[in-house]
């Protein structure tokens, strides 16, 4: 039962994290590898505020499951309204959504900024997890496996479309 625990908390951080990497490039179109960043800044707060205040592990593989299905139906609900479909034209032709007068920066600025939340949730429960935090795991090289795991599970593929096929036969 242990190993199942485990799998299940280890497959709803990595889920939580790709569900903001999808966001931010499944969506919006915008390849970011300081997401290992945000990773590492909720990791390193939840440790020093669970070392701080205490925490108690028993209700947390029930908390990770709530929290990244209320993140997997934020993002979807997000991919899919009028919002997710202006970044899907900024996506496809940021001019020409610039022109039909849509204040581009401020969706990046919003989509970045929910997409970074995410990553420090995901790295929170990483931080109650592993208990113990190294700097050497948030670095550059994090970035880009986060980058390959959603090469992996596909862009877009929380809102509807199956989009890295492409990038899966360029890559192998």
């Amino acid at each position: 039962m242990a190993y199942l625990s485990n799998f299940g908390i280890v497959f709803c951080v990595y889920a939580m994290l790709w569900l903001a990497l999808n966001l931010a490039k499944g969506v919006s179109g915008f390849v970011l590898l300081t997401h290992a960043l945000f990773y590492g800044a909720g990791a390193y707060a939840t440790v020093i505020l669970t070392r701080k205040y205490g925490f108690s592990l028993s209700l947390f593989l029930p908390l990770c499951l709530t929290v990244t299905i209320i993140c997997y139906a934020a993002a979807v609900w997000l991919g899919r309204s009028s919002f997710g479909r202006t970044l899907k034209a900024l996506e496809e032709d940021e001019k020409l959504t610039m022109f039909l007068g849509y204040q581009t920066l401020q969706y990046k600025s919003f989509v970045f900024a929910v997409s970074a939340l995410m990553a420090g949730i995901a790295g929170s429960f990483l931080g109650l997890y592993i208990v113990f935090v190294n700097h050497a795991s948030f670095q550059l090289a994090a970035g880009i496996f986060f980058f390959a795991l959603i090469v992996a599970w596909g862009f877009r593929s929380a809102f509807g479309k199956k989009g890295s096929k492409k990038w899966r036969l360029k890559m192998f």
